[in-house]
């Protein structure tokens, strides 16, 4: 018997699933760049030249309990459950079936009286079944079909769960990427991505999100009722480097008109919340001169339809077009020195945004897309995705520039226990594109361009396979944007993740 080649045979098979396990489900960020792995992502293994199984499954429970405290909402903490059993099957080590749920248990000890007087419910509790998908691959081909997490470009456009279908192709000359999907608000709660309550009210989404594939300040909006579709277009790697266009449209399947005025709700005679976005995107990634420095940039180009504000006169909402665009940076440099030691890291990144023509006094929303704008055309960059730009302040990149510079570092690489700890500091700079303008934080009310300031640390330990540790501390401190009364925003957050 040749146990070489069983051995070899072994080894291959083990290298292959034990990455899988322990990344598929873990709900922690990992990275300097705050970018996740999502299970989705996850590439199946190459076959190889050892005899294939025709079928293996692996299944289990990941359960991360977070506790968050946040000086401006939340200053007597909020605890978040996240529980998520899942099934996967792998057929002959290249298709597979992927099932997760989700049970989310929150105990908000934050509430005010006033809160708890009108019926606010401090224990919420939430399930849904989060992933149902097969995955099919043929050589240069895949096709994902069904509920899963789809991303588009680097995730500022669309980075969400969906029911759709999703199409990616190896050519000679590209990588071809293909996706239609429905944003799953079903009236049905048994099958919404929205999920069904229990125990007291029906949880809504928060302000904070322990989701894989997205990082823990990132800030989505309600999508509603929409279909996606976007086309996407990557080169090979030419010199280092790579480019990519995207072409992304969203339909609202939401066409209704106000009939009446609803002094409880705001709601206006008249209003209409339609709103069909085109996106047009162009990136580029890569590593410059050396694999050391990499870089990840992208420009995004938005058109389409919304709806202005209810005109008092008419009781009409004008249609008109939207014109604005948004555009991100990342570099990242990994320092040859203390490499063996320390490890280290530098990050910078920058993003910006156009903003809508609505002065400070207005009140308008730039995390809506529609109601809220007075101008002939509508300049907000408004997208379903997300950029991690800061935990304390969650911004928009709508009428704002954001400078980023941080370390990465593992402070304990040399000692065998601590080889897997991670910490990560960042310094922001937050400053408006026109100083009159409003920006997402509704308490910026002075017309001043000076934003504010941010810190943020994040502290990962991957104790073993099974158990993970993350800590984040965010800082906010106001700038001339706001009042002299406003306070610093200081935010923990704490969470323990644990795969059975």
């Amino acid at each position: 018997m040749d146990f070489e080649r069983i051995k070899k045979s072994i080894m291959a098979r083990a290298k292959k699933y034990i990455p899988l396990l322990l990344l598929g489900f873990v709900v922690l960020p990992l990275s300097a760049t705050n970018e996740l792995l999502p299970i989705e992502e996850l590439k199946p293994l190459d076959v190889g030249a050892a005899p294939l199984d025709a079928r293996s499954y692996h299944y289990g429970l990941s359960a991360a309990n977070t506790y968050i405290n946040d000086s401006a909402t939340l200053k007597s903490g909020l605890f978040l459950g996240n529980y998520r059993p899942y099934f996967r099957l792998v057929y002959n080590e290249r298709h597979l079936l992927n099932l997760r749920g989700r049970v989310i248990y929150n105990y908000n000890n934050s509430l005010s009286d006033a809160q708890r007087t009108a019926g606010s419910a401090a224990s919420t509790g939430q399930y849904a079944l989060e992933l149902a998908n097969a995955e099919f691959n043929f050589d240069s081909h895949k096709l994902t079909a069904g509920r899963a997490f789809y991303k588009t470009g680097r995730g500022l456009l669309f980075a969400n769960f969906a029911d759709g279908a999703e199409y990616t192709g190896q050519f000679r000359y590209a990588k071809l990427t293909a996706l239609a999907a429905y944003s799953a608000q079903y009236s049905g709660c048994t099958i919404s991505l929205g999920g069904c309550g229990f125990s007291g009210q029906i949880a809504q989404k928060g302000v904070y999100d322990v989701t894989p594939g997205r990082t823990i300040d990132a800030n989505l909006p309600d999508a509603g009722k929409r279909i996606f579709t976007s086309l996407e277009a990557q080169s090979p790697q030419y010199f280092g480097s790579s480019a990519y266009a995207m072409l992304f449209y969203s339909h609202d399947l939401d066409t209704s008109v106000v009939g009446t005025t609803n002094a409880a709700t705001g709601a206006k005679a008249g209003q209409r919340y339609t709103f069909n976005p085109v996106y047009m995107g162009l990136g580029f990634s890569g590593f410059i001169v050396t694999p050391r420095l990499r870089y990840l940039t992208e420009g995004i180009y938005e058109a389409g339809t919304t709806y202005n504000r209810v005109n008092e006169l008419t009781g009409t909402s004008q249609r008109v077009n939207v014109s604005a665009w948004g555009i991100t940076g990342d570099v990242n440099y990994a320092m040859p020195f203390l490499e063996s030691v320390l490890k280290p890291g530098l990050i910078f990144q920058y993003a910006t945004g156009s903003g809508r023509q609505a002065k400070v006094a207005t009140g308008a929303n730039p995390a809506l897309p529609a109601q809220q704008n007075d101008t002939a055309t509508d300049n907000n960059f408004f997208y379903f995705g997300y950029y991690s730009a800061g935990l304390a302040l969650k911004p928009k990149l709508s009428n704002l520039h954001v400078f980023r510079a941080g370390l990465q570092f593992r402070p304990l690489l040399h000692y065998h226990w601590g080889r897997n700890f991670m910490t990560v500091l960042k310094y922001s700079y937050y400053l408006k594109h026109n100083a009159d303008y409003v920006i997402s934080d509704p308490n910026a009310v002075v017309a001043k361009a000076d934003v504010g300031h941010g810190l943020d640390a994040q502290l990962v330990y991957d104790l073993s396979s099974d158990l993970k540790i993350f800590y984040a501390y965010g800082a906010f401190l106001p700038g001339a944007a706001y009042l002299p009364s406003a306070e610093v925003v200081q935010i923990h957050v704490l969470s323990m993740n644990l795969v059975f």
